[in-house]
């Protein structure tokens, strides 16, 4: 029997960073991800401790200064937990072993491993329209021409049928021309006169185009045309063109990457019961009220794989402390960390050509939103002097100043410190790239260092280290890189490097940007050729560092995992020498995709609202741009055309129910019982009563009780879509558990959680993505479109002039392009 193949997971177009910025949000600047790696010691990419390769990132302690840490480690995108190993609890990496009790120097086995398919989005395409009838089915598709000569060789006009003519018939002779003259086509778009044939006007005696018309007994006649020889060409045309939009073929899908992130040191099993405020992450399965791993203590092929979401809780950092730690005061070593990787094992270059190819020939200038400068480039000055660009800058474009002079855009950049940060002005026509097209990244293939090994004579490098020779020389693969960081030209290539050039925004950028092609460290063939090279420099170095590397042994042997997976998960590369990527360059390239949500758009719109709020909501969005179905321009602009609608100016959580006595008529119980408009609504002798108001306007509906049950007020309009009743608050319960399903919130229990930014923005685009809005905001910027989608939001109005007015500004002004 065959087991039915996994599917695929779907694509995405958007890589996040695995934490959020100190604050908890959403790091849109790469430049800051960048930041918080350089104190790490022993854990950048391309170099690791002790001059091995290290295909992956160290995140640790020494980041808190500028991630949020604690709050657990974010998926770095949409894809599929194929993989995991889970420790009951941490192992003890103490020489020798201390027995049972308290782990002495914790370290952790586990890891996450997640598959990811990263595919560019289609272009932009209208929807394909509907068919037409074909022309000529009815009578009034035909027509005729008006000719300028008798002899009918000039045609002038097309007159369609029913035309309104007066004719001058005069006398018929045969054998002669049977077209007969127009004197007046009663139709300012028509020449006045001009010749037509007799047998395409209406024959009917009461007007006078009978029989006698045709034998000449009457000069001139009020007729129209009849029918007609030709099909109305305008209705021709439109047909050609509707059957060409509806035979358009799809257009071509672009390439696709298949991408793996490794989360490694994960926390334990146990860790998770001696922090009782971490959550559980979704991808654990539930079991009696609870998450939990399917298994501990060894590799889990997950089948089927889980799905899982940008931004979805991966787990928290785990101990990884080496066996060579010293506990102080008698107190157990901790270190938290995190091995970070991304990697592939396609075909990396066929890839890159395909990509790049594709998004110059099928993207338009929209989403190229990246400004690539290049060593030569000249920026204008403001006083007018010019300056150099003297290195390559890939700069998001929607983050830069702009100008138009004479037609022409042009951008504010900033060049780098070797050039005292001057900024200047250059024109963006020519410079715009995709994403898609991988701007500066560069291919690098090891071929003669296995074990990762900087030297190809270990032993060479034991004495360099101990004084007795020269530094031997690196291998080719590390020359390779060399030639790109060492920018000094000092010959040195150390981690001590890689920190500086971290710190300029330009070099990083370039380092970033390597994608290597070496063995991965996480086969059992790796770790002991690691080892059997580490103890080679140890026996050279003396016993205590022979010492130190035997002690690592037994870690050594736990960490592998690749020949497990490999035989335990369908599709997984064949072979372990893979592509390894800088997370912090795939994120750099691809978070955001073309599109953020920034502070200054909302302001635009929510004059009134405080910045900290317009923060918290562009931070929730910017995670879930995808999730929330806000890929386009067109969805961004009618979900906040609502959201303006709903919310006012000021950007209320909360529905305001503070009515005069005369306005509450507009409600049905109040207009029933006027007198209770009286006794609750605001006069001048007291305020509203809103509780009141709220449970009479809104008993009996919405899954609301009665009066009495005081659901009005309980689940009056919150969020950003004001979202209101009962059976609202609990469907979006049912939501949110699907969405968020790590979060287990009940909000028919906690209604006033939509009172806050998360899930105040969580609540609209419930309501935006459960109703399909989204799907009729793809119909177009039309008002029919506003108002179809303003009669799902609102249905107790026929007013959507207001919205609609929402909507014309902001999509005039492309705020959300």
């Amino acid at each position: 029997m065959n087991t039915p193949r996994a599917p695929k997971p779907s694509a995405t177009s958007r890589v996040g960073y695995p934490f959020k910025d100190k604050d908890g949000r959403v790091i849109s600047d790469p430049r800051a991800f960048i930041e918080a790696l350089i104190p790490v010691q022993g854990g950048h990419y391309l170099l690791g401790a002790h001059g091995f390769f290290h295909g992956g990132i160290h995140l640790d302690r020494a980041c808190k200064a500028y991630l949020s840490m604690e709050d657990g480690i974010c998926c770095l995108a949409d894809g599929e937990v194929i993989a995991y190993r889970i420790d009951s609890d941490y192992h003890d990496a103490t020489p020798g072993g201390v027995g049972q009790g308290v782990a002495w120097r914790p370290y952790s086995t586990g890891f996450v491993l997640v598959r990811h398919r990263l595919q560019a989005p289609p272009p932009p395409t209208p929807p394909k329209p509907p068919p037409i009838e074909a022309p000529g089915t009815d009578i009034r598709d035909w027509g005729t021409h008006l000719y300028a000569d008798r002899q009918g060789r000039q045609p002038i006009a097309w007159l369609r049928h029913g035309t309104p003519l007066i004719v001058q018939v005069g006398t018929y002779t045969p054998g002669e021309s049977t077209l007969v003259r127009v004197t007046d086509t009663r139709d300012a778009t028509l020449p006045r006169e001009g010749w037509i044939c007799r047998r395409h006007l209406a024959l009917d005696p009461a007007a006078g185009t009978g029989l006698r018309a045709v034998l000449g007994l009457k000069d001139t006649v009020v007729t129209t045309v009849y029918h007609g020889d030709y099909v109305d060409p305008d209705k021709s045309a439109a047909y050609t063109e509707n059957k060409a939009q509806r035979q358009r073929p799809e257009p071509l899908a672009a390439p696709v990457l298949t991408l793996y992130s490794l989360y490694m040191h994960v926390a334990s099993r146990g860790d998770y019961g001696r922090n009782a405020r971490w959550q559980r992450p979704s991808w654990w399965l539930q079991r009696d009220g609870s998450r939990e791993p399917e298994a501990m203590d060894r590799v889990v092929a997950v089948s089927p794989p889980v799905p899982i979401h940008q931004g979805d809780l991966i787990g928290y950092l785990g101990e990884d402390v080496p066996a060579r730690a010293y506990p102080i005061a008698g107190q157990p070593v901790t270190r938290r960390l995190l091995h970070l990787e991304i990697f592939s094992g396609d075909d990396l270059p066929a890839y890159l050509s395909a990509s790049r190819r594709w998004a110059k020939e099928n993207l338009p200038e929209s989403e190229r939103t990246l400004l690539l400068l290049m060593a030569g480039d000249v920026l204008q000055q403001d006083d007018g002097g010019t300056l150099t660009v003297n290195q390559r800058q890939i700069l998001r474009a929607g983050g830069l100043e702009s100008r138009t002079t004479d037609g022409k855009r042009w951008r504010k950049v900033m060049l780098g410190a070797a050039q005292g940060h001057a900024t200047g002005w250059i024109e963006e026509a020519g410079r715009l790239v995709s994403p898609w097209e991988w701007p500066g990244f560069e291919i690098h293939d090891e071929v003669t260092s296995p074990d990762g090994f900087r030297h190809d004579a270990p032993d060479a490098f034991a004495e360099y280290l101990r004084g007795e020779g020269p530094r031997p020389p690196d291998t080719p693969f590390y020359q390779a890189l060399r030639a790109l960081v060492d920018r000094n030209r000092d010959g040195v290539f150390s981690e001590e490097e890689l920190d500086r050039l971290l710190r300029n925004r330009h070099h990083a950028d370039r380092i970033t940007r390597i994608i290597a092609r070496h063995e991965t460290a996480w086969t059992r063939a790796s770790m002991r050729g690691y080892a059997e090279t580490a103890r080679r420099i140890a026996v050279k170095l003396g016993p205590v560092a022979v010492d130190n590397v035997d002690a690592e042994a037994p870690r050594a042997e736990m960490l592998p995992w690749w020949e497990d997976v490999a035989a335990g998960v369908e599709g997984f590369p064949a072979s372990s020498r893979v592509w390894h990527l800088h997370p912090g360059g795939v994120a750099g390239n691809f978070s955001g995709g073309s599109f953020l949500f920034t502070v200054t758009m909302l302001q635009k719109v929510f004059p009134r609202a405080h910045g900290n709020r317009l923060q918290e909501i562009a931070s929730e969005l910017n995670s879930n741009i995808d999730r929330f179905e806000l890929d386009t321009a067109l969805r961004r602009t009618h979900f906040f055309a609502q959201v303006a609608q709903e919310a006012g100016e000021n950007l209320a959580f909360e529905e305001g129910l503070n009515y005069s006595a005369s306005s509450l008529s507009q409600f049905a119980y109040f207009k029933r019982l006027p007198h209770e408009a009286t006794l609750y609504g605001r006069t001048s002798a007291h305020g509203a009563d809103q509780r009141a108001i709220a449970d009479r306007i809104y008993a009996n509906r919405i899954g609301n009780g009665d009066v009495a049950s005081g659901d009005g007020w309980r689940f009056r309009g919150r969020g950003l879509k004001q979202l209101t009743g009962r059976a609202n608050y609990r469907a979006f319960t049912a939501w949110h558990r699907r969405v968020f399903p790590s979060e287990l919130v009940d909000f028919e229990q906690q209604p006033d959680l939509l009172a806050t930014a998360c899930y105040a923005t969580r609540s609209a685009a419930y309501f935006w993505e459960g109703n399909g809005l989204h799907l009729k905001a793809d119909d177009g910027p039309t008002s029919a479109v506003v108002d179809s989608i303003t009669r799902v939001v609102n249905r107790y109005t026929d007013s959507y002039v207001a919205r609609a007015k929402h909507f014309e500004d902001m999509w005039s002004k492309g705020l959300f392009k």
